[in-house]
């Protein structure tokens, strides 16, 4: 079977400890179902075969359990991606979900900047046309970004492209880039883009943007290691 070559199997015989090691309050980005946005979660431990995270804000307690669940860890050396399933939620002060993991696949982290999860409405030109095609930024770095289009829309790798990112605040990012990724998906296509040429003015907004996400994404992680609970 594919996915057994692909990834590490949890079976009763391991625990996900056996495996993983993830420090309390590491960030991991969630997301469940065929939703193309990610997340943003912090571990607040690792038993047996589980995961228990926070529950993130736009995640429902009503309908969590059971959903599938597929997780991104980023480190500087390695990358891991977990599936899952929510087996319980807790409700209260504290939300928290547990998800049983069913496998995972780490493998070594060749990108030159780390990336953060997004959800800015975007807009790209291809070269040489004028008519805008929409989508969604789910993920931004200092080098590229990561965006969902509908899939009517096919475009082509090493294609040149035009793009606008509205940050919010008034401000518009805007450079050049080059289509290095296609992802076909059911619902939308997902391209990754290449950072090809950037003013001044723009590479300023995108530092600010990634040090206003890290921030945001440190105040988290600190906010649940404070109100640190026993499992």
């Amino acid at each position: 079977m594919f996915l057994d070559k692909l990834f590490n199997l949890i079976t009763k015989n391991k625990k996900v400890t056996d495996f993983l090691s993830f420090k309390k309050g590491t960030v991991v980005n969630i997301r469940h179902g065929s939703e193309a946005e990610f997340s943003v979660g912090i571990i607040q431990a690792i038993k047996d075969h589980c995961l228990y995270l926070n529950l993130p804000e736009d995640f429902s307690t009503t309908d969590i359990e059971g959903k599938n669940l597929e997780c991104r860890v980023e480190e500087k050396d390695f990358e891991y991606l977990i599936y899952g399933s929510v087996s319980g939620v807790r409700v209260g002060e504290f939300p928290l979900i547990e998800v049983a993991v069913s496998s995972y696949h780490k493998y070594p982290n060749r990108r030159n900047a780390k990336r953060y999860s997004t959800n800015y409405n975007t807009s790209i030109t291809l070269k040489d046309l004028n008519n805008k095609i929409s989508g969604a930024c789910l993920n931004i770095s200092l080098t590229g970004v990561f965006m969902a289009v509908s899939t009517e829309h096919d475009i082509e790798l090493k294609s040149d492209v035009e793009v606008e990112i509205d940050v919010g605040d008034g401000k518009t990012l805007k450079f050049s880039a080059l289509v290095v990724r296609s992802v076909k998906e059911e619902s939308v296509n997902k391209y990754g883009m290449q950072v090809r040429r950037i003013d001044k003015v723009n590479s300023q907004i995108l530092q600010d943007i990634i040090s206003e996400i890290e921030q945001n994404v440190k105040s988290l992680a600190l906010y649940y290691l404070i109100r640190r609970r026993k499992f």
